[in-house]
């Protein structure tokens, strides 16, 4: 293919974009499950309410950030035809400015006068003008024939061959269920076929000259329709109040992906913020004051197209704002998250060029206690006031003056940028002082740390107090082993001695499906090395590890013969921590492979009755993993640990809602320890009673 100038450019660009991609079928087609394979994850419900809205979820794939978008069903039987085209619709304009290509999703099955009315519905919603951006995906393709491509199939039916014509060849197919794995036939494997999907896309978006169906063409053809055919008052007041209640219900994640890359301005008041955002955008935005107080009240927002990208910047109230308390101003600062859900991609911390005292350092930490370290992974630091610099001297010498300020700047991957809202306006757009130059340097930058996090941005869930989970066992039960499983790293390190290869309570905090999760580590009950009491007061120090408390205990069991030893373990953890800590326990059994072919571990825990009683206790709560064979994912999914772990985290999950968020406390421990108490004293003033009365006879009997 020869490429002019224009297209190579676009090509180069695409990788950075959010490719928005429409998933269109009939019920039961397997849109959802098409959407989870092309992300190679399960992210899309399956649930009666999520299927009859639009939903969208965003991953990376072969290196592209890709948003798909599914849409109910079209021809349903539970929902009218105007009800259901107002949604679809609906989905359509809150991708602005639209998406780059539809995915049109049918069985490799028999065409019928079913499949042809989906068809032709789709062209009455957006027009013939859809299927240059379309592409036929074919599911349940283990239907074909031995040997058999997706084009041979075409080629046997007029109607399919002529809407293939009409998508310009574009068709693939996957298999949900039976193409997972990789195979000998490379051609019947999911891998391959979205990869030969996404290969299809780029060629179109280049035929498109990297245009979108857009929001104006759609409101074009609707204007067209309506001329034809003029719905009565209350045909269309039902669409609209359709319409207003899908908006309402809708996914943030579908309008952030919609909005290119999203951007948080933070800094201390006067830092210069809210000119900083009218300088990138080139025009005066939002109003700049020049009192003590913060110009910025409220998080707020503006989306403009600058240098060929798509951007949204969000201006924050100033830390350390002296006109409102603390507390307000954080919660006010921390609303940027959700004001940009599912968040920003880029953070970009405000500094003067001045000399870096505690005040500026200050600004740093009250940063990192909003949103921890992990936010430093997508900042940059940018310098206002850059006439201050000296003749000559660029930001990164100026940095290199205070070890401190070069520290800060390290920890954002060395991304500093400089500019001067009052001085620099005019100058030479390819001199070093010019705003121009500084603000395409920045958002050349921004795009770094865009592909450096694979298109992912700061979440809500890193902002998310992390899930506390405690892990118990008796030693050698692979509490570690269990940990890095979670984790899916070599977080903790692994002893095979006969001791307890953990000998101190240590914790760890990753992300996790989405999930923050701190897990505390703690030494083997029994450890035949050290005395009870010290092993006691270390387990009992998990609860200071993670302080308030942990929102779940883990209970570590083998899946081998319920024995007194196995139960001891139980009696020791009802000992030091009550009953109490069941309503947060879960038991998890490793050493899966010992389970039965075809064997569940509730069928296991069925056998005995003891260990039923035990998962009873814990809500009847009970997983499996293997820390040595489930490692990669299996034929059989149940024998996964990928599968068990996220089974297991929805359990945690539910723990925590069935608690009212709550975590076991030191309360609670002390509660134990009082009773403990009272006990000790009434059994030693009874032995105390029992001597006296012992000494008071023989007297009496002298």
């Amino acid at each position: 293919m020869n490429l002019t100038l224009s297209t190579l450019e676009y090509s180069e660009r695409s990788c950075i974009i959010l490719l928005t991609i429409v998933l269109l079928g009939k019920t039961g087609v397997g849109k959802s499950s098409l959407a989870n394979s092309i992300l190679g994850t399960n992210v899309f419900s399956f649930s009666d309410f999520e299927k009859s809205i639009c939903q969208a979820k965003s991953g990376s794939v072969n290196g592209r950030h890709v948003t798909l978008v599914d849409t109910p069903g079209l021809i349903s039987r539970d929902r009218s035809g105007e009800e259901l085209k107002s949604e679809i619709l609906g989905c359509i304009s809150e991708c602005a400015p639209g998406p780059h290509a539809f995915l049109i999703v049918l069985k490799v099955e028999k065409m019928t006068e079913q499949e042809k009315a989906v068809i032709t519905q789709i062209c009455q919603y957006f027009s013939e003008d859809i299927l240059k951006y379309a592409t036929v995906v074919f599911t349940h393709g283990d239907q074909l024939t031995e040997g058999m491509k997706i084009e041979e199939f075409v080629d046997q039916s007029d109607d399919l061959r002529e809407l293939i014509k009409k998508c310009s060849g574009r068709c693939c197919v996957v298999d949900n269920k039976y193409w997972k794995n990789r195979q000998q036939d490379e051609y019947r494997t999911n891998q391959y076929q979205v990869a030969k999907l996404l290969d299809a896309i780029d060629e179109m978006i280049v035929k498109n000259k990297g245009g979108c169906y857009t929001t104006k063409m759609l409101t074009e053809w609707q204007a067209q329709q309506d001329e034809r055919i003029k719905p009565s008052s209350a045909s269309v007041f039902s669409i609209f109040k359709h319409l207003m209640n899908s908006l309402k219900r809708k996914p943030w994640a579908f309008v952030g992906a919609a909005l290119g890359v999203l951007i948080a301005i933070l800094g201390k008041t006067g830092a210069g913020k809210s000119s900083l955002v009218n300088t990138i955008c080139g025009e005066e935005v939002f109003k700049v004051y020049h009192n003590v107080n913060s110009g910025t009240k409220d998080c707020q927002s503006a989306t403009r197209s600058v240098h060929n990208r798509r951007i949204t910047l969000i201006d924050t109230p100033g830390l350390f704002d002296t006109d409102r308390a603390e507390e307000e101003l954080k919660a006010e600062i921390l609303r940027c998250i959700t004001e940009c859900a599912p968040g920003p991609h880029a953070f970009l911390i405000l500094l003067k060029v001045e000399k870096f005292t505690v005040h500026e350092n200050a600004v740093v930490e009250k940063l990192l206690e909003y949103f921890s370290e992990e936010a430093f992974k997508y900042a940059a630091v940018v310098f206002t006031h850059g006439d201050q610099l000296s003749e000559g001297e660029t930001i990164k010498d100026f940095v290199q003056k205070n070890e401190k300020l070069k520290e800060i700047v390290g920890k954002c991957g060395h991304r500093c940028h400089v500019i001067d809202n009052k001085y620099w306006k005019n100058n030479n757009p390819q001199d070093y002082r010019s705003n121009q130059f500084q603000v395409q340097q920045l958002l050349q930058t921004i795009d770094d740390i865009f592909l450096a996090n694979r298109g992912t941005c700061y979440t809500n869930e890193m902002l998310q107090e992390p899930r506390r989970i405690v892990i118990l066992g008796k030693t050698g039960a692979g509490k570690s082993s269990l940990a890095n499983t979670i984790f899916g790293d070599e977080v903790f390190d692994i002893s095979h001695a006969a001791d307890s290869g953990t000998t101190n309570c240590q914790s760890e905090t990753r992300s996790v499906y989405n999930r923050r999760i701190t897990l505390v580590d703690t030494p083997g009950f029994f450890d035949t090395d050290r005395a009870e009491e010290e092993l006691k007061a270390e387990i009992l120090r998990c609860i200071t590890e993670c302080a308030p408390g942990p929102h779940a205990f883990l209970i570590l069991l083998k899946v081998e013969k319920f024995t007194v030893h196995e139960n001891a373990v139980v009696e020791k953890i009802l000992e030091y921590f009550s009953e109490e800590a069941f309503k947060y326990a879960a038991v998890v059994f490793t050493h899966g492979d010992q389970l039965l072919q075809g064997e569940t571990i509730q069928d296991f825990v069925q056998k005995n009755e003891k260990l039923n009683e035990v998962v009873g206790k814990c809500g009847h709560r009970c997983h499996v993993i293997d820390n040595k064979y489930w490692k990669n994912d299996s034929q059989e999914e149940y024998r996964s640990n990928k599968f068990q772990v996220q089974q297991l985290l929805q359990t945690i999950n539910d723990i925590f809602l069935a608690n009212g968020g709550t975590c076991y406390t030191n309360e609670m421990l002390q509660a134990v320890y009082k009773k403990v108490v009272e006990e000790e004293t009434h059994e030693l003033l009874l032995c105390l009673r029992m001597g006296i009365l012992f000494k008071v006879n023989y007297l009496y009997c002298q």
